[in-house]
Formats: C-alpha cells, structure tokens, sequence
C-alpha cells in the first residue's frame, strides 16, 4: 500500500507488485484522480505528483501485453525492494524517484508527455486561487509519500 499523506488527509494506492499484470485496469482513472487534486488535499509537492503519475504510467504502460512481461517483472520487482525496506513511518519519496527515473529510461517518453501536455492545456490562468513561480501555493506541512508492507498482497 502507497500512502500519501499531509495536513489532515491521507490517500492512498494498492499498487499491484505480484507476478501477474493488472491487464485493462483502469490506469487512466487512477492518473486523474491523483492530477485531480491530491497536491492540495495532501500538501503534495510537485515533485512527489510526478512522481506518482510516472508509477501508475509505468504500470498502465507495462500491464497490458506479453512483450512488456520482463519488464513489468523488473518495474514490480523494484517496487517491491522499496516496499520490503521501508517501515511505514519512512518517507520513501527518493527512492520511488529512482523507480520512477528507470522507468523514464525503459520506456517510451512519449508515455509521459501526454499528462504534461494535458497539465498544461487544462490549467485555467483566471483561477485566483492558483498562483506560478516563487508565489506557488504550498502547504507548509508538505506531503510525504509512505508505503506500508503489511497491507500489501501479491494478489
């Protein structure tokens, strides 16, 4: 389990890390959820959001089809040396980074540029409640992202 946490509100994801894909899983909806709102409900940074995305990119991209099988083994089986190492009190932003960043390096960039364009085309600038550069509206009690080994299942 993937736990997202800050200010007075936890989020959180079953990430699939057995041997066996998530075949037609809805990744797309699990994207947007994150997209759609969990920087503020969480006190999320940007960093720790792309970081997430890039997670449930890889598994979208990685579930679906025998030829990305090796693969995926290799994304869960890193995933599951972070989880495996972590106490559920750990902020394990860094290393899912590293799992993130070796998926940049696996797979197609063009996987994540679709949410970065979808970002920037969907973002009103008349929102008053949305300031960009030095004035970016963060929670002083910034997000941290934890994971939890006994509430996960190979399953």
């Amino acid at each position: 389990m993937l736990y997202v946490s800050g200010g007075d509100i936890v989020n959180s994801l079953c990430l699939p890390i057995g041997p066996e894909p998530e075949e037609e899983y809805p990744w797309d909806d699990l994207i947007a959820e994150v997209l759609g709102g969990w920087r503020d409900e969480c006190g999320m940074s940007e960093e720790q959001e792309n970081v997430l995305v890039d997670l449930l990119i890889g598994f979208r991209e990685l579930s679906d089809g025998v030829q990305n099988r090796g693969t995926y083994e290799d994304y869960t089986y890193l995933l599951g040396v972070v989880i495996s190492n972590a106490e559920p009190t750990d902020d394990v932003q860094g290393e899912l980074g590293v799992v993130a960043a070796w998926l940049h390096d696996v797979l197609d960039e063009d996987a994540f540029k679709e949410y970065v364009d979808a970002a920037v085309q969907t973002t009103e600038p008349w929102d008053s409640d949305v300031e960009l550069g030095e004035g970016e509206l963060v929670s002083e009690d910034e997000g941290k992202v934890g994971v939890d080994a006994s509430t996960q299942t190979d399953e």
